[in-house]
Parts: structure tokens; C-alpha cells; sequence
């Protein structure tokens, strides 16, 4: 809770944010601390907060025995955290069977292929960029529009 980055808190100092995660400029902040004893409560925990209880029991298998190498409770925590936002129950709000099928392999590639390809391109400038530079309005009856947008916006790189 602090005013980095438009946070809960003022600061009464006049130096800028630094966010370094000491919590050095915040009034508190939020935590957790896990309360199971070893790996199998670790799971149970984290996939309770952040699944719901629905990670499966390979799922969990598998988490178990990747995390249980690391050195001590905090850091096996952190493993167990990491690899659930990975999983399926994680991203989706059903509970998830496997199918025990093996997945279709596509043996077709792209240079055998006579269709044409079509991709759909997204790319995301933070503000930098309007739609009126990318699509610049044109005439509608009765205002120009076109003319009042380049007295406003001035000459651009925009072709008429």
C-alpha cells in the first residue's frame, strides 16, 4: 500500500517511485503465509486459493514431485504457485478429465499447403497510437471531416 504506480497510499516524501519490493515507501502491504507442514498440504492449500480444489490428482502428482526438490517450505510454495498457473484447472472453470487419447499429430506443413495464409496481427501501443493515425475519418456529408481532422491534427505521413 504505498503511491507507486497510482497505489492505495500518499507518501509524504518528494523522491520518485522506486517499486524494488522492499515495501521501503508503503504504509504495509499484503501477504500470505502458507500453513501446511509439507508438500501435500502445500498443494492442497494453493490449489484450494487458486483453483477452487478442482487441480487434478495427476496434476498434483506431478507438481508434488517437481517441487518436493526444492530446499525448504518457502521455496517449494513458490514452485507449487508457479506451476499451477499453468495448469488447465487453473485457466478454465470446469473440472478437467484427460481423455487418456493419444493427441492427432498434424504431419502437414506449411510448404505443402496451397491455400493461401491469413493471420490476424495484434499489436497493442499503449496509447501511443489513435485510430485517427489509423484510419484517418474521411468526407460525410455535410462537414469535411478529413479537412477539419488535418486542421487540427496538422500534416501526417497518412496518405489522402
Amino acid at each position: 500500500m504505498s503511491d507507486c504506480k497510482n497505489g492505495l497510499s500518499t507518501y509524504p516524501g518528494y523522491r520518485g517511485c522506486s517499486d524494488n519490493g522492499l515495501y521501503e515507501r508503503s504504509i504495509g502491504h499484503l501477504g500470505r503465509v502458507p500453513t501446511g507442514a509439507n508438500i501435500t498440504e502445500l498443494v492442497s492449500e494453493v490449489s484450494l486459493l487458486l483453483t477452487a480444489g478442482r487441480l487434478s490428482q495427476d496434476n498434483r502428482d506431478t507438481i508434488e514431485t517437481a517441487c518436493s526438490s526444492e530446499p525448504d517450505l518457502d521455496a517449494q510454495y513458490r514452485c507449487i504457485q508457479q506451476l499451477i498457473v499453468f495448469s488447465a484447472e487453473f485457466h478454465s472453470t470446469n473440472t478437467m478429465q484427460k481423455s487418456g487419447e493419444a493427441r492427432a499429430v498434424d504431419t502437414t506443413t506449411a510448404s505443402n499447403s496451397t491455400e493461401s495464409y491469413k493471420a490476424l496481427v495484434h499489436i497493442y501501443l499503449a496509447g501511443g497510437l489513435d485510430s485517427y493515425h489509423m484510419l484517418a475519418p474521411h468526407t460525410c456529408a455535410p462537414i469535411n471531416v478529413y479537412e477539419r481532422f488535418r486542421a487540427i491534427r496538422g500534416k501526417n505521413s497518412l496518405s489522402e
